[in-house]
């Protein structure tokens, strides 16, 4: 993450990190919607950076570069073309491992179907082929923690970035539209989403 400012707050520090370049890092622990660096306004907009979640100290500080309701696919091909470079961020390897697990288990089901056909060899390498690939969640990210932080930090109203309110970090505001969000609504909408994806598991269960 870049910043305008000259001299920076005490409680940040610039490091140079293997395969990151120089990084911004946080000095000591921060909390949700604390406001971590303020520039002065340039063109009449004022920018602040702030928490999304809590911090420990030695963070490195990053921004979104793209909308954060974009699906994968679109973020990683603009940051291709837009800044030159491939996005490696906990949540692009989460789904991208995701996608390959969707791939390898539509592989599995096809050569399943080939061995019941006789084709035994040919399913034997389609199954060698899937134990090669990412293994579906990511160091300490899985997809249901990406799923709800997508649910609590994207506004379902515009697709902006519904980040922790100074005052009240358990609400959030978007930074597009100004829609509020309490804890209590985020909670309930994660709940909505998950039992939706839970019937449409059983629908699927039932057709089979």
């Amino acid at each position: 993450m870049a910043t305008r400012l000259n001299v920076l707050p005490d409680h940040l520090a610039v490091e140079e990190r293997p395969g990151r370049g120089r990084c911004l890092i946080l000095k000591r622990p921060a909390a949700a919607g604390e406001v971590l660096l303020a520039e002065s306004p340039v063109c009449c907009i004022a920018t602040r950076y702030v928490a999304m979640h809590e911090l420990p100290a030695g963070a490195e500080l990053t921004i979104s570069y793209m909308p954060l309701g974009d699906p994968p696919d679109l973020r990683r091909q603009r940051l291709r073309d837009e800044y030159n470079f491939s996005c490696d961020c906990a949540r692009c390897q989460v789904e991208a491992a995701s996608e390959a697990a969707t791939v390898a288990a539509e592989a599995a089901e096809v050569a399943k179907a080939m061995a019941a056909a006789g084709g035994a060899a040919d399913a034997m390498a389609m199954e060698q082929g899937d134990e090669e690939r990412p293994p579906f969640a990511v160091g300490d990210v899985d997809e249901t923690y990406v799923a709800l932080y997508v649910l609590k930090h994207v506004c379902d109203q515009c697709l902006g970035t519904m980040a922790p309110l100074i005052t009240a970090p358990s609400s959030c505001l978007c930074n597009r539209c100004g829609t509020t969000r309490t804890e209590a609504e985020f909670l309930a909408r994660a709940e909505a989403h998950f039992a939706g994806d839970e019937h449409e598991h059983e629908d699927d269960e039932e057709m089979m």
